[in-house]
């Protein structure tokens, strides 16, 4: 191709120069283009795991308050364990305090049951059998003087 003049010559290869810089231009942008693509696809994976990260702190924030709300009961429960509890030693401290009454009463008749057996021990012994039985035939002797 023969061109005519400089001036198309110049043109032409300005047109050559421009049509490279296109054509680097144009592989810059789609490069470009899927850098944003990537980075498009990257950031809208990032929004998704934030949603569920979110989502998994509300829960546990929930759970939480929930695990809270327990301990305060359980805390109210061990409280009013803990009274049931003192009421029911002191109800045992009672029953045992009248269970020592009964163990003493039942001693201490034990005791007169064997004082008495003592003294009758000892009135056979210093009076022999026979002279409690005169003895008592002088009283009725002197109460029918006959």
């Amino acid at each position: 191709m023969a061109y005519a003049t400089k001036r198309e010559q110049a043109l032409v290869l300005e047109l050559a120069q421009v049509k490279n810089q296109l054509g680097a231009a144009r592989t810059t942008a789609e490069e470009r283009l899927a850098l944003l693509t990537a980075a498009a696809t990257r950031a809208e994976s990032v929004e998704k795991q934030f949603g569920l990260e979110r989502r998994e702190h509300d829960l546990a924030a929930k759970h939480a308050v929930r695990l809270e709300l327990q301990v305060q009961a359980l805390k109210r429960r061990r409280e009013r364990l803990q009274a049931e509890l003192c009421k029911c030693q002191d109800q045992l401290a009672r029953a045992d305090a009248s269970g020592r009454i009964r163990e003493l009463q039942k001693e201490k008749a034990q005791l007169q049951q064997r004082l008495a057996d003592l003294q009758t021990y000892f009135t056979l012994r210093i009076e022999p059998p026979h002279a409690a039985a005169n003895l008592a035939e002088e009283k009725q002797g002197s109460a029918n003087p006959g």
